[in-house]
């Protein structure tokens, strides 16, 4: 029985593709038999490696590739590590499926966040979901059937929307004190934040009902922790809260 499905996605971008293949190679030997690992890839894949299942498709959008590799996925729980984004250790894999097989809904840990000096960056409390992700989206392992699609409509939020959604629904967030995934900063939701601070207000009115009012307060202190992050780093990681 699969227990865990891998889902990578990846687009022109070989240097991090390899860094994630990298990370989940050298284990892949101890867990094979329970995990099947899904790549989706608008490129031709040279290495001569078959552990992943690979599968092509022009580029759409993150969550086209995401939804075309979860049409694939056989697994009870499907952890979503897309190209850049790395195990959080060496021994990662067999922990984490020891992890699964207390059968949560959702299993959420830590990140490490790959910068010039790198930050184990924890995750929030459940309490501060409505406020946004509280952790990197590869930071989380989700039951299978609660993810049937991820919304198409939004470019950078649907992740959030999903989360938001189980945790409203009232399921299982159970935090696992590891590090699941290394990541790198400055891909697309930091590129485009305005964009994703947009979808995020429109997902809060939609689920848990805030007014623009809420949303906007909101949005000044999202622009204010960013502002603090760039130029005050050491004092934005010792009093984040958005």
């Amino acid at each position: 029985m699969t227990i865990l499905s891998i889902i990578t996605i990846s687009h022109d971008d070989p240097i991090g593709l390899a860094a994630t293949i990298a990370s989940l190679r050298p284990q892949w030997e101890m867990i094979q038999s329970d995990c099947q690992w899904i790549l989706v890839t608008s490129e031709k894949f040279t290495d001569s490696w078959q552990g992943p299942e690979f599968l092509i498709q022009p580029p759409q959008g993150i969550y086209p590739a995401m939804n075309h590799g979860l049409a694939a996925a056989s697994g009870d729980y499907v952890w979503f590590l897309n190209g850049g984004d790395r195990a959080g250790a060496v021994d990662l894999l067999p922990k984490l499926l020891a992890a699964l097989r207390q059968y949560p809904d959702i299993l959420y840990g830590d990140a490490l966040e790959l910068d010039n000096r790198p930050w184990r960056k924890p995750a929030k409390k459940l309490s501060q979901m409505p406020f946004g992700m509280i952790t990197h989206h590869p930071a989380m392992i989700f039951r299978r059937d609660l993810v049937t699609r991820f919304d198409e409509n939004f470019s950078l939020a649907a992740d959030y929307r999903l989360a938001l959604e189980c945790w409203v629904r009232g399921k299982q967030f159970v935090y696992w004190p590891e590090i699941i995934a290394a990541v790198t900063r400055g891909g697309q939701s930091e590129q485009m934040a305005a964009q994703g601070r947009r979808e995020q207000a429109k997902i809060r009115k939609d689920i848990i009902g805030w007014t623009n009012w809420h949303c906007q307060l909101l949005k000044i202190f999202q622009i204010i922790s960013a502002v603090t992050r760039r130029l005050l780093p050491r004092s934005w990681r010792r009093g984040r809260v958005v």
